[in-house]
C-alpha cells in the first residue's frame, strides 16, 4: 500500500495515505459484515437446522453447505484476483516512482 500512494503522489502531486489505509480498512470490515450476512442468508436458504447435533444433519443439507463454502466462497475470491491483475506495479515502476518524487522533493526545497 506503501508502494500506491507513492504512485498516486507521483499522480496527483498529494499524499493520500489515509484515505488509501481507510478504504482498506473499510473494505475489510465491509466483506467481513457481508460475509456474516450472506452466509446466515445461506444457512436459512439450505435450512440448516438450527443447534444440531453432530451427525443429526442430512447428507444433502452437509453436501450444500460444502458447496457453499467451498465453491462459491472461491468465486469471490477469484474475482478480487482478477482485480489485481489489472494493477501493474512491479520492482521497476516503483523504483522509477520512487526517483521521480525524489527529483520532485530535491526541486522543491531547491526553490
Amino acid at each position: 500500500l506503501a508502494d500506491i500512494a507513492d504512485e498516486q503522489e507521483l499522480i496527483t502531486g498529494e499524499r493520500q495515505e489515509g484515505i488509501i489505509y481507510s478504504a482498506r480498512s473499510f473494505a475489510l470490515k465491509a466483506t467481513g459484515a457481508l460475509g456474516g450476512v450472506f452466509g446466515g442468508i445461506a444457512l436459512d436458504f439450505m435450512a440448516f437446522p438450527r443447534q444440531a447435533q453432530p451427525g443429526s444433519v442430512d447428507s444433502d443439507v452437509i453436501f450444500n453447505l460444502g458447496l457453499v463454502a467451498g465453491s462459491l466462497t472461491s468465486v469471490f475470491t477469484f474475482s478480487g484476483l482478477l482485480l489485481f491483475l489489472g494493477y501493474r506495479l512491479n520492482r521497476a515502476r516503483v523504483s522509477a516512482i520512487k526517483a521521480e518524487l525524489e527529483q520532485r522533493q530535491s526541486q522543491a526545497s531547491c526553490v
